[in-house]
């Protein structure tokens, strides 16, 4: 009887280190990020079932094997290269962003085997995501900025002064702050269409709200894009016609404004994402992006060279390809990035097919949530990348491994460690 009580302990407590590391995750990321990965170890230790067996793991591990390869070979050949500020070290620092992710991701499972610990997540998720909300309205309506020193300097938030109104809030750039709340957005429609009391979902529908507003706020056209391709994957196709009407209303300012701005009907900062329309720019960075993959698709040119290879082509300063899978196989090569979303992009159609058709709307509704938020922030990442912010990464792997739950559903027994 004690023992049992002792393992039902130590469980509870590796639950408790994960749903904190998931509270603070955007707010304090260091301690989060120290707290997800005790929280992965424990989940990785408790997990009967051998990492290898299975075939998405099996997929990783090639990945692995051949981004290792990539780094190899790109260190052997580097003599050979005629790039000068790039060195083989960044590509082996670069293995940081992908290779522990396949494994802290088969360790977040545990704690999302069942519905009851994805709803707990999600809440985690939503109510940490809070300070952003608030530092990101002081930011741009209060002229609020960092750094600010909570706990005696144990947590510092470096929000930085508001330029042009954007809002960034707890990130560096309005681009990442638009990722994150677009990724709570799905869950936060989950919290306010679920049958509660009148103050719970009086409290969900304002937190509805800010996390609209801040998203607008931005000013970043993929979190715009996405904050309706959340409303159409989240109520389906019935929101289309309201999704239509508001892009509708939300047009005629615009084009009037682009057409006359001597009396804009917007803010000159929002108009300008509009009259400066960067995408034709992208389309160049792709366009050269597959001319950078012809010359080393097998193994690639190395992580982080793309911005020295684009200033050599175009005479341009560019950081990155604007498109996580062009990057990924710029860095490490074809196969490697095969071996990595192919697997993603199967559990994530199984999810979408499980969460979407085959279970009532009602009784799913953190499911869809979570594969919608996922869903969004991968189409994010095909014209931006947001990925290397660590806590843009952590939750997109711990959104895979809740959605590789989901794919599996009941018939996996080895995670049931929920408490």
């Amino acid at each position: 009887m004690m023992e049992k009580l002792l393992i039902k302990s130590n469980i509870n407590y590796a639950f408790f280190i994960f749903y904190l590391g998931v509270f603070l995750l955007p707010s304090a990321f260091s301690l989060a990020a120290f707290l997800l990965l005790i929280a992965s170890i424990i989940g990785f230790k408790k997990n009967n079932k051998v990492y290898h067996r299975d075939k998405i793991n099996v997929a990783f591990l090639i990945s692995s094997a051949f981004m290792i390869i990539s780094c190899v070979f790109q260190t052997i050949n580097y003599k050979f290269s005629a790039l000068t500020t790039w060195t083989p070290s960044l590509s082996w620092i670069g293995l940081i962003n992908w290779v522990p992710f396949f494994f802290l991701s088969w360790g977040f499972q545990p704690y999302l085997i069942t519905s009851k610990s994805r709803k707990r997540f999600a809440l985690a998720l939503l109510a940490g995501s809070f300070p952003v909300l608030i530092t990101g309205i002081g930011q741009v309506f209060f002229n609020w900025h960092g750094p600010k020193e909570i706990l005696n300097g144990f947590i510092i938030w470096y929000s930085r002064p508001s330029d042009n109104n954007v809002l960034t809030g707890l990130f560096n750039n309005p681009n990442y702050a638009g990722a994150w709340l677009s990724v709570i957005l799905p869950i936060a429609f989950a919290k306010l269409i679920k049958k509660d009391f009148f103050l719970k979902r009086a409290t969900s529908l304002i937190f509805l709200i800010l996390i609209i507003i801040c998203i607008i706020l931005t000013n970043s056209r993929s979190a715009w894009i996405g904050l309706f391709a959340s409303i159409i994957l989240f109520f389906g196709v019935n929101s289309l016609k309201w999704v239509f009407s508001s892009i509708i209303v939300i047009a005629i300012p615009i084009i009037y404004s682009l057409l006359n701005q001597q009396f804009t009907l917007i803010p000159l900062e929002a108009l300008n994402e509009f009259s400066n329309f960067q995408y034709l720019d992208r389309l160049d960075i792709w366009i050269k992006s597959f001319q950078i993959i012809s010359e080393n698709p097998l193994f690639g040119s190395g992580a982080a060279s793309f911005a020295e290879i684009y200033q050599n082509i175009s005479g341009i300063g560019r950081n990155h390809s604007h498109n996580l899978i062009l990057e990924m196989i710029i860095s490490y090569g074809i196969p490697a990035a095969l071996f990595t979303f192919i697997p993603i992009t199967y559990l994530t159609l199984v999810g979408t097919k499980k969460c979407f058709f085959k279970k009532n709307f009602p009784d799913c509704l953190i499911e869809r949530s979570l594969v919608t938020s996922l869903i969004v922030i991968l189409m994010m990442h095909m014209v931006d990348i947001q990925y290397f912010d660590g806590r843009i990464s952590l939750i997109i792997w711990i959104l895979i491994a809740a959605i590789k739950n989901i794919s599996y559903d009941k018939s996996n027994k080895n995670f049931q460690i929920d408490s």
